[in-house]
């Protein structure tokens, strides 16, 4: 019985290091001479599927939570149920059965799971890129219940969600200073949540150089990335790694500094490569190499269909791909990668720059004929998608200038 007890602990700290190997090992090893009977065998359970979903198993963990459901049913666990359906949502999101993890909300919510339903509300919006009602609902969890202010682990995992929204929706500068404030209270035994402070620090001193090419900030912004490689290193945490390794490399390309940028991208051994594959992709393009660029922008389009992310992710890939088939001429395959990211896109700037190479493909390959046709329906979904930008600048805005003063009052 003790040495299950430990199997737990030892699983649910290597969960939160994000090393899914070590965790399925433990839980088998246990699931050996244990029973899925009570309260202690359906943690074990949610365990198995917070594993699977770190490995990119999303309906192999589902399998495991059903399992776990039943159990906590008959035994009337209500904590254990909030923890199952807690989980279940982060797999139906991988799956984008967003109907299914709305539904699951609605049972944290009849189980008076307040605050993880906040939670849960905030990525299910953030994965359908509705970003002012994720930070919105952030912000409720992080001051809605004690026990939040209390424990100092999920107070700053909530900065980090909400220092996200902000930076997904372009607001670097608050983001920075939310991600700022989270580095100054976390604690070093808190390291998988400091890498991810550090890398959004990083990020954000990134974008903020793009808008003034300050070769400063992006120095910065290496040095911050490089304490969180150090981090991941340490947990042996792939994935922390291999995103970390792709934003080193970034960083190295804004300074022309490009063996040290294909260095840091050579180390990448496993993890999702979908990132790694982009920035490879940018690196190519600097270095003249159109071809090999658009194979490795192609791989990186390709990992992220599996990965099932955003549409916008998908429609910087092919908007990448696209300008370059447009450099080689190749017309006819340019303007249906186009197409499609024009499709794909949610954000205007990226619109209004499809709109542009649209044309310009179409010009070049004397199909101004075919664009002209179409060229009213894209001039009204530009303005459609400005005014949604607006709207939900001005709201994110808002939302930004009042959240700190949430989070100090409420802490």
């Amino acid at each position: 019985d003790s040495r299950v007890h430990g199997s737990l602990i030892i699983s649910e700290c290597c969960i939160k290091q994000k090393n899914y190997q070590k965790a399925i090992e433990v839980l088998s090893k246990s699931s050996e001479t244990w029973k899925y009977e009570d309260a202690v065998g359906a943690k074990m359970l949610v365990h198995f599927g917070e594993a699977y979903i770190l490995k990119g198993d999303p309906r192999e963990a589902l399998k495991q939570l059903a399992e776990a459901e039943k159990i906590s049913i008959e035994l009337k666990s209500g904590k254990c149920l909030c923890m199952i359906y807690a989980t279940s949502i982060k797999a139906f999101i991988m799956l984008n059965r967003y109907r299914m993890g709305f539904s699951c909300v609605d049972k944290l919510i009849k189980l008076k799971d307040n605050v993880g339903a906040e939670i849960a509300l905030g990525h299910l919006h953030k994965a359908m890129f509705i970003p002012e009602l994720s930070h919105l609902h952030f912000c409720r969890a992080y001051f809605l219940h004690k026990n939040y202010l209390n424990d100092k682990y999920h107070h700053i995992e909530l900065r980090v969600w909400i220092a996200g929204s902000l930076k997904s929706f372009g607001l670097y500068q608050q983001a920075n200073a939310m991600y700022e404030k989270g580095r100054d209270i976390v604690e070093d035994r808190n390291l998988c949540i400091k890498g991810k402070i550090l890398n959004g620090i990083g990020e954000c001193q990134i974008h903020l150089a793009n808008l003034g090419k300050e070769r400063e900030s992006y120095n910065k912004a290496l040095d911050y990335h490089k304490q969180a490689l150090k981090i991941y290193e340490d947990l042996n945490n792939s994935e922390g790694k291999t995103a970390t390794l792709a934003h080193i490399a970034e960083a190295y390309i804004k300074l022309d500094e490009y063996d040290e940028a294909m260095k840091s991208l050579e180390e990448y051994t496993v993890g999702p490569k979908a990132r790694v594959c982009f920035v490879k992709g940018m690196l190519l393009y600097k270095q003249d190499k159109l071809q090999e660029a658009i194979d490795s922008y192609k791989e990186a389009r390709d990992s992220l269909k599996k990965a099932r992310v955003m549409r916008q992710e998908l429609a910087i890939v092919n908007l990448n791909i696209g300008s370059l088939l447009l450099l080689q001429k190749k017309f006819a395959e340019c303007i249906s990668v186009l197409w499609k990211a024009f499709e794909l896109a949610t954000d205007i700037d990226l619109s209004h720059k499809l709109y542009s190479l649209l044309q310009r493909a179409h010009m070049e390959s004397d199909r101004k004929a075919e664009f002209d046709e179409k060229k009213v329906d894209l001039e009204e979904t530009l303005k459609r998608r400005k005014s949604r930008y607006e709207r939900l600048h001005e709201e994110m805005a808002k939302l930004a200038s009042k959240t700190e003063k949430f989070l100090e009052s409420a802490h």
